[in-house]
């Protein structure tokens, strides 16, 4: 926590660029004032000796503090502060709140502008003989909120620095990716043209029931796929290519440029919803140095990059207007298990062709150094084995570690292990990567988790296994619940995690850790022995990557805030850039860049959280999500009305159903008074002709609603039917 602390208080260095930040302060003068002259006053008063003009008053004068009022409190009970025209005061007490530009009141806590996250409740829509209806905003307390709380305009102010020279702007778009780990994605526009770069997915958190995965909001680029030129992808993780699927269709099927492996990896999830044979896929190979090629109004260039799957790769995009390198998820490994190297020749070469702007990967920019290489790796796995004589050892890591996979691979050959992987997905991409001679399989060695695995003695054998960040239904986990058809964790074996947790996954994790030690196996974890190391750069790694391209502007992406705030202080504090050439953005923020000179638009898309259960056009709405929230906290409460079809009066007593409610006499009672009362004051109201039944089945759940919150403190969903006979 000190290490952390010392970093936050770094980075709020030099944050205070605030709206006008680039108007020059006047220096401070001492004595003589410059305009009042001599023995003027520093408040700007008349010089001594001289009188104000009649009738003229200073009020910036301050008036001296009178000993006699010292102990006198002011008398302030019948009078209102006007704070109408002070724009200063901190007293918003009797004030309207501010509006942001989307109308919604402001929350500001300091310098941090907050704007709250779909705060309201909308009422449901309502069908002719049933509804299930959240009260209206009036009295309201918020919905539970998803995903990230506040939806940031940044705690640091980025003001509009710069005219763009004339001409039309290349427009840079983040979709995805910032404040957050997951959902990787950006668009490209230079006049017509449109480019986009990765659409990928993020795991749902514990507050989203039923969802798969959340996918970025491409309204924007849905919006004009005629001018859609292609979709480039930097690599082959699920959180840049997981959504493709899911908008390839609805993009009109765009041509995808990837290198071999990912190309691999995103046909076998296209073949998975039978969109193989419809998508065209260009395989790039970036260590050719006639990769650069056209897409309309871009000129397009893949140099390779380190990462913890092989085949990764940055990409160089360069317009009339200007040009960008987008690096992907990258980190500097000078001995990589693949062989396949950074090419920094390619970056040098593009440096001296001149880059405006780099989007820079900022997951570890809190980590001191340079991240360790898989070779260092690879070694400490070579101990484990050493250490796991007599004994079955279960491994857990990605399925798309691929490299991790071949040290993995070589130890257990060595030891003479039989290996069988568990997991659909390991066994996908192992195979994918053997095909494409990336992963060297002796196959008399390896192959599928089955029953045959109780024909060997423990020390012949190595799982090797999904499930490393607690995922339920991984095979790991299914092992863990003892759910597994072929595997049953003994107090003999040992399970290694090759991982660290995903923040956001930790709880999972632990369940499936206490799950496996309540077997009385032995757990080891990189704490124990060093068999984990990340595919992203650390300071030393961004450090390079930047004095490799030596952009005129740097761009912080790919992680969450307080990572990206600690990039921006590294460019700022440790490579010197300005303060001005470091743009912090958020999803739906725009650059603008035209002739090397680049600002932040004023305009913002509105991005919303897109939720799927994983099927193509399967997108599930907010209120479905709020709505499952309820049904498990409180239940669901079923109030049956069947009223005269003329005069719309009640014909029997309401009846009650509910599932998931604690029921009680005395709150059955309360529900049913709530019906009749405002059943009344509604035909009251309305009479017999005017009252319908959205009408009725909206107020009387609303109502009811209120009642709940005041009896029991609870928020049960409240279904009204209504029946005319």
């Amino acid at each position: 926590m000190d290490k952390l602390s010392g970093w936050i208080n770094k980075i709020t260095k030099g944050n205070n660029n605030s709206d006008t930040a680039t108007t020059p302060v006047a220096p401070k003068t001492e004595g003589k004032s410059k305009n009042t002259g001599d023995g003027a006053s520093k408040f700007g008063g008349v010089p001594k000796g001289q009188k104000r003009p009649e009738g003229v008053k200073h009020t910036d004068t301050p008036k001296p503090k009178s000993s006699n009022n010292r102990n006198k409190k002011p008398n302030n009970r019948n009078k209102k502060p006007n704070n109408r025209n002070n724009k200063n005061s901190n007293n918003r007490g009797h004030q309207k709140p501010a509006l942001d530009k989307n109308g919604k009141p402001e929350i500001n806590v300091g310098r941090l502008k907050f704007e709250r996250k779909n705060a309201t409740i909308p009422s449901a829509t309502v069908t002719r003989n049933s509804s299930a209806v959240y009260p209206a905003t009036r009295n309201q307390r918020p919905r539970p909120m998803l995903g990230n709380i506040y939806r940031q305009e940044s705690s640091v102010r980025f003001p509009m620095y710069e005219k763009l020279p004339e001409g039309s702007p290349m427009r840079i778009i983040p979709l995805g990716g910032l404040n957050e780990v997951g959902k990787n994605s950006m668009a490209l526009e230079y006049e017509k043209d449109l480019l986009l770069i990765d659409i990928g997915l993020q795991f749902p958190e514990e507050n989203m029931p039923g969802v798969d995965y959340v996918i970025p909001d491409l309204s924007y680029v849905l919006d004009k796929t005629e001018h859609l030129k292609g979709l480039l992808i930097t690599h082959g993780h699920l959180d840049h290519i997981g959504a493709i699927h899911h908008y390839i269709e609805q993009l009109g099927f765009p041509t995808i440029y990837a290198t071999g492996l990912t190309r691999a990896l995103i046909e076998k999830r296209l073949e998975e919803h039978d969109l193989k044979d419809k998508v065209k896929i260009i395989t790039i190979n970036p260590d050719r140095d006639d990769v650069r090629f056209q897409l309309g109004k871009f000129t397009i260039d893949y140099f390779r990059v380190s990462h913890s799957i092989p085949d990764a790769t940055a990409i160089f995009i360069k317009t009339d207007a200007g040009s960008m390198v987008h690096t992907g998820d990258f980190k500097f490994d000078f001995t990589p298990v693949d062989g396949m190297h950074c090419d920094y020749a390619k970056m040098s070469r593009l440096a001296a062709e001149g880059i405006d702007l780099t989007f820079c990967d900022s997951t570890n920019a809190l980590r001191d150094g340079y991240c360790p290489s898989e070779k260092k790796i690879e070694q400490n796995i070579e101990k484990l084995f050493s250490e796991c004589e007599g004994k079955r050892l279960i491994m857990a890591t990605f399925a798309s570690s691929i490299g991790r996979h071949q040290a993995i691979i070589n130890a257990a050959v060595k030891h003479g292990r039989k290996i069988f992987l568990g997991g659909r997905s390991m066994n996908d991409n192992v195979k994918i990567a053997h095909d494409l001679n990336i992963l060297q399989v002796p196959q008399s060695s390896i192959r599928k988790l089955s029953k045959a695995v109780e024909d060997y003695r423990p020390e012949e054998v190595l799982i090797l296994t999904t499930g490393s960040q607690g995922e339920p239904f991984a095979a790991l986990s299914r092992i863990s619940r003892d759910e597994h058809p072929h595997v049953k964790i003994t107090s003999d074996d040992i399970i290694a995690f090759s991982s660290s947790p995903i923040p956001g996954n930790e709880r999972g994790l632990y369940t499936v850790i206490d799950a496996i030690y309540r077997k009385g196996a032995k757990i080891i974890t990189k704490a124990d022995i060093d068999i984990h190391a990340s595919g992203h750069g650390f300071r030393g790694d961004i450090t390079m990557m930047h004095t490799l391209l030596k952009s005129k502007y740097v761009v912080p992406i790919h992680g969450e805030y307080f990572m990206r705030m600690a990039h921006r202080s590294l460019a700022i504090n440790d490579l010197g850039y300005e303060e001005r050439n470091v743009i912090m953005l958020e999803n739906g923020g725009i650059i603008e860049i035209r002739d090397g000179v680049a600002r932040r638009a004023k305009e913002k898309l509105d991005q919303k959280l897109i939720f799927t259960d994983g099927k193509p056009h399967a997108d599930i709405q907010e209120a479905q999500i709020h709505e499952r929230i309820a049904l498990s906290e409180s239940g669901i409460i079923t109030i049956v009305l069947e009223l005269d079809k003329t005069t719309k009066q009640l014909k029997k007593s309401p009846k009650l159903y509910s599932e998931g409610f604690l029921e009680n006499a005395n709150v059955n009672g309360v529900i049913i008074d709530t019906v009749k009362i405002t059943f009344a004051k509604l035909h009251q109201k309305f009479g017999a002709e005017k009252l319908s039944e959205k009408i009725i089945t909206e107020e009387i759940a609303y109502e009811i609603k209120l009642e709940m919150l005041r009896e029991i403190a609870r928020e049960p969903v409240i279904q009204v039917i209504v029946t005319l006979n």
